[in-house]
This record gives structure tokens, C-alpha cells and sequence, in this order.
């Protein structure tokens, strides 16, 4: 069905839902940049349908729209419906207003903001497609002319002048961790523990689906490299990763920029 969403300047352009019958009580799906995020709404995009919902993601719907990065989307409720969708893509909580967050189970997966940050790195210098092939566009250019910048940083400066956007990030879900329709995942936790990963996923969102389903959508995204590959957008996948190329200065650094986020997820510094 095609709705529409409001922006701060009074208009309301198209988006499209996905129609669905299902009375299954509606669930979000939150992660963060580098989080691991892919692969968690990669995963609910194919297990939803399996579970008779319909999945939608608010941000890829709007997602490449200059209003969107100008942070001026004023009004998303229309899209948010109390049964039958698995609502995922949120890297960040959104500024506007959730309806159904007070009553739908909902789930988030956040990792190591040291892992988070050498993986933001590695992304923009050398793995992230250019958002157009034309070489010859303006788009293509900047993009390219930011990457050999980022190539030309020490990795332990440029994750040092970035740690704000990280900071932003963790901050965006404070008010939601408490909330008792929240499940927390750690990426640490669950990254080589798929199987169990998702079945508590399903046992929070009161989903049943086949076991033989569960493992077939899980083997599409486990991906486990031998070695690392920088260019790869599944670069490596084991946490801790941040050693092999962050020194003691920065890490101290990081820590002691998100030592709330880090005591309440349960990480140590």
C-alpha cells in the first residue's frame, strides 16, 4: 500500500508498505553502524515472511532523500501499524516518533565501540561502493577524493576525530534500554552462536518457524573469512579486532568517551 510520511516542510512524500493479513503483534529490530547490523536485518528480512510478517525498514524507505540526512523527516507514524510487521534498518533510534514502542518486543544488538570504529574505518577506505559508477559525476568524485583522504589517515586519528558520531549513536538508545519489551544482544556474544541467537530472537518476538527454515536462512549469512580482507564488506568477524590495529592511547581514549555506554552493556574497559 502506498502511505505517506511528513516532513518538517509540510510535504509528504510516497513510501511504500508491504501488505500483510497477519495478526502477529508487530516488532523493531534496533542496531548501530558496524554493529553487526547487516547481518541482523538481513536475517529478520527472510525469517518475518517465514513467520507470516511483513518486514519494513522506516530509513531505507527514505534513505539517499536530501531531507533525510538534513534530519528533517517530522513524521513516520503512518507506517507503524500495531500487527503484522517486523519494523528493522534503524542504525541509530530515530528523531521522530515510534508508536508502538511501548508495546512491541523489540530487540538490540550493539558490539564493542572499538571494534565499531576500526570497522568504520576499514568500510570507508576501502570496502563502501561509490553511490554512483558514473566517474565522471560530481557524487563519484567527492566520494572518491574522501576515501583517499581517509586511506592517507593513520587509522588511530581518524577513529579518534569519529568517536563523536559513535558517542551519538549509543546515546540515541539510552532512554529505550530500560524499556522491559527490550531484549539486548551483544555482537560479542552471538556472532559464532547463531542458532541460539536466533532462537531467542524468535522466543522474544513469539515467532515459530521451522527449525530447517531457521537453518537455512542462517547459513545464507554466516560468513566466517580465514583472513582479513580489507576490501570486503565482510572483512573479518571475531571481536577484539580493534587490537591488532588500535594502540593503548586510543583505546584509553575510546573508553573513557563512552564509559557510561560501556559500564551498562556489560563491557569492560
Amino acid at each position: 500500500m502506498t502511505l505517506s510520511f511528513k516532513l518538517k516542510s509540510g510535504e509528504k512524500p510516497p513510501v511504500d508498505l508491504p501488505e500483510t493479513e497477519s495478526e502477529a503483534q508487530s516488532v523493531l529490530a534496533f542496531s548501530m553502524a558496524k554493529a553487526g547490523s547487516t547481518l541482523l536485518f538481513d536475517l529478520l528480512h527472510d525469517l518475518a515472511p517465514a513467520a507470516g510478517l511483513a518486514y519494513f525498514s522506516p530509513e531505507n524507505a527514505v534513505w539517499g532523500r536530501k531531507d533525510r540526512k538534513a534530519g528533517k523527516v517530522y513524521d513516520m507514524s503512518p507506517v507503524f501499524r500495531d500487527k503484522g510487521y517486523c519494523y528493522g534498518g534503524f542504525r541509530f533510534y530515530p528523531a521522530y516518533d515510534v508508536p508502538v514502542i511501548e508495546t512491541a518486543p523489540s530487540i538490540l544488538l550493539v558490539r564493542d565501540p572499538k571494534d565499531m570504529l576500526v570497522s568504520n574505518y576499514f568500510s570507508n577506505a576501502f570496502s563502501h561502493r561509490p553511490p554512483t559508477d558514473d566517474e565522471e559525476s560530481p557524487a563519484y568524485q567527492q566520494f572518491m577524493k574522501r576515501r583517499e583522504r581517509i586511506r592517507n589517515t593513520d587509522i588511530n586519528d581518524y577513529v579518534r576525530q569519529i568517536v563523536g558520531n559513535t558517542q551519538r549513536m549509543f546515546a540515541s538508545y539510552r532512554a529505550l534500554l530500560h524499556k522491559p519489551t527490550l531484549k539486548i544482544f551483544r555482537y560479542e556474544d552471538v556472532i559464532e552462536q547463531k542458532r541460539p541467537w536466533v532462537d531467542e530472537i524468535l522466543e522474544h518476538f513469539g515467532w515459530a518457524v521451522p527449525g530447517e527454515t531457521v537453518d537455512e536462512i542462517i547459513a545464507r549469512y554466516d560468513l566466517f573469512p580465514d583472513a582479513e580482507k580489507p576490501d570486503a564488506h565482510v572483512r573479518q568477524v571475531k571481536p577484539g579486532n580493534y587490537r591488532e590495529h588500535l594502540n593503548k592511547q586510543t583505546v584509553t581514549a575510546i573508553n573513557a568517551a563512552l564509559a557510561e555506554d560501556l559500564a551498562v552493556l556489560g563491557y569492560t574497559r
